[in-house]
């Protein structure tokens, strides 16, 4: 008789940093034609037919970087927008 003792469940964790540069191009060639506006369902089709990330590699990447305020969703339901820099962000300092 063979005993397997069990293990502990593996996680799937995207390198997010790796995918970033992805993530931006896919994001800035579908906001160029709509005023900024990157739809949801648009956003992970196109991260998707990219070859780099599948469908829920494309979830956790968009949730990511909203997470980490990247990007921010719009008044319109799944409509992200690129988030602007802050003042700290941009290093500007007054006075």
């Amino acid at each position: 008789m063979i005993i397997v003792e069990p293990r502990e469940q593996i996680k799937f964790t995207p390198d997010y940093e790796a995918n970033k540069p992805i993530f931006w191009h896919v994001f800035e060639d579908l906001a160029k034609n709509n005023n900024g506006l990157v739809s949801y369902d648009k956003l992970q089709e196109r991260l998707v037919s990219s070859g780099k990330l599948d469908a829920g590699g494309s979830v956790l990447m968009i949730e990511h970087m909203e997470k980490i305020g990247e990007i921010q969703q719009t008044e319109q339901y799944h409509v992200y927008r690129r988030r602007e820099a802050t003042q700290e962000h941009r290093g500007d300092s007054k006075g």
